[in-house]
């Protein structure tokens, strides 16, 4: 069964929200490419209609669709950076003296300053290193906005399928996630072995 546009627009209006949430605090250059990611999740049945500027091209895979190559490019995008983001952190810390014994999870403020959350024994060599290094800080929000673009997306895909077969459940799907995002953070937790991203709340 087809579904309207009109009804993709209505989950668009709820993905969105989880979007801007994510890169809402990670300074004027993202800000400006939320609209990017608003193309995104501007899809119809063929899929994704644009893709995050941040992933480099690459010959699509003819047995994906439109969207799916889309996704899997920012898939991997987020893969390379937490990669970069462990390894860069490691080595800053090394050098400093020190070792990534106890995990600590890094999160952006209200001000869009990446640092570590809570207490931990390190929190302030790493705030340091992180305020020292735009790169490496600017790799932290590139994840958080891919990340939670990739979560709509999922999201996306799953309100379509459910509202084709019970309508009613796919609207109580909808209020729940604007519940949940209204609570949620996101936050990358870094260990000795590597770095995941996570929304907590």
């Amino acid at each position: 069964m087809a579904l309207s546009p009109a009804v993709f627009s209505l989950a668009g209006s709820v993905a969105a929200p989880l979007v801007a949430r994510a890169v809402s605090q990670t300074g004027q250059a993202l800000r400006q490419g939320a609209a990017s990611f608003a193309e995104i999740l501007a899809v119809d049945e063929k899929g994704l209609s644009n893709r995050s500027a941040a992933v480099p091209k690459s010959t699509p895979d003819p047995g994906l669709s439109p969207a799916e190559n889309s996704l899997s490019e920012v898939r991997a995008d987020v893969a390379v950076a937490l990669t970069s983001i462990h390894g860069r952190l490691k080595q800053q810390l090394s050098q400093r003296g020190h070792d990534l014994f106890t995990p600590f999870e890094l999160q952006i403020d209200e001000g869009g300053t990446v640092r570590v959350a809570g207490d931990h024994p390190l929190a302030n060599e790493i705030d340091d290193i992180l305020a020292q290094d735009d790169e490496l800080a600017n790799e932290v929000r590139r994840v958080a906005a891919n990340t939670g673009l990739l979560k709509a997306a999922e999201r996306r895909q799953r309100f379509a399928a459910e509202c084709a077969i019970d309508p009613q459940h796919a609207s109580r799907l909808l209020r729940e996630w604007q519940t949940e995002d209204a609570a949620s953070d996101f936050r990358i937790r870094v260990t000795r072995d590597g770095a995941e991203p996570a929304f907590f709340g």
